[in-house]
């Protein structure tokens, strides 16, 4: 015969019993839970935001300095080559400004520089300058001069068609009021020609009997053409190819 007593302490058994199943249940889930999150590649909210902005993982292939400098925001490896290969939410904000700038670039400056504006070149300057400010500066037989009170002197020497020769000299001033004072000291006429400021100067001897200097209106660079004859002198100035005030710094590309 059963005592009353006993019953409490059944159901006191099943509880404890009902209870450690549920939190083995609750434990269960719990890690199943985990498992499909981290185990499947997932990622939390906070690592989706850090790789928009192009500071996640580094492809597999990049050095270990790579992989520091990406983490930092700067690009890694060689920057365009990471560009095609890469997705475009990994992309750093460094190497997509470099992308942005020359892919904008809507001018090239003389000595080649691509830029968004023309203000962003310098003036032309140097050997170099002076073949872009005289495009047919080395036509002929030319030789670099003592330039005296000038930056740089180049004299070439072309056929006229009467087959004489005439001297061809192109100048590169400190400041274009030099030539411009050179110029005038010698003068028996100034006008204007073809945009540019014409000196016809004081007859010399021989193959320099006939002399005009030609000289930018607001720039340093002057050609000064000489021969026996004005024929060949005019001949040879209008063969002359010189660059225009609005490109001396470079041109558009588009």
């Amino acid at each position: 015969m059963r005592t009353s007593g006993a019953l409490p302490g059944g159901r006191d058994r099943r509880a404890v019993t009902v209870v450690t199943g549920l939190v083995l249940v609750a434990v269960v889930l719990a890690v199943a839970g985990a498992v499909l999150l981290f185990g499947s590649g997932g990622s939390t909210p906070a690592a989706d935001a850090e790789q928009t902005h192009g500071i996640g993982s580094v492809p597999s292939s990049a050095s270990s300095g790579d992989s520091a400098r990406a983490s930092a925001g700067a690009p890694a490896g060689d920057g365009k080559a990471d560009l095609r290969h890469r997705p475009r939410d990994l992309r750093s904000p460094v190497r997509d400004a470099k992308v942005f700038v020359e892919a904008a670039a809507a001018y090239v400056c003389w000595d080649g520089d691509a830029v968004a504006h023309r203000r962003d070149c310098t003036d032309p300057s140097g050997v170099l300058g002076m073949n872009w400010v005289f495009p047919r500066t080395r036509s002929g037989a030319c030789s670099q001069q003592e330039p005296g009170d000038r930056v740089q002197a180049v004299s070439c020497v072309v056929t006229a068609a009467s087959g004489r020769a005439v001297r061809v000299d192109y100048a590169e001033w400190a400041v274009r009021t030099d030539g411009v004072r050179r110029f005038s000291r010698e003068a028996r006429r100034h006008t204007t020609w073809r945009g540019m400021g014409r000196w016809d100067l004081a007859g010399g001897r021989g193959p320099e009997r006939r002399r005009t200097a030609l000289m930018y209106a607001r720039a340093p660079w002057s050609v000064t053409v000489s021969a026996r004859r004005a024929a060949d002198r005019d001949e040879v100035l209008g063969r002359l190819v010189w660059r225009r005030p609005v490109h001396l710094r470079g041109h558009g590309v588009r």
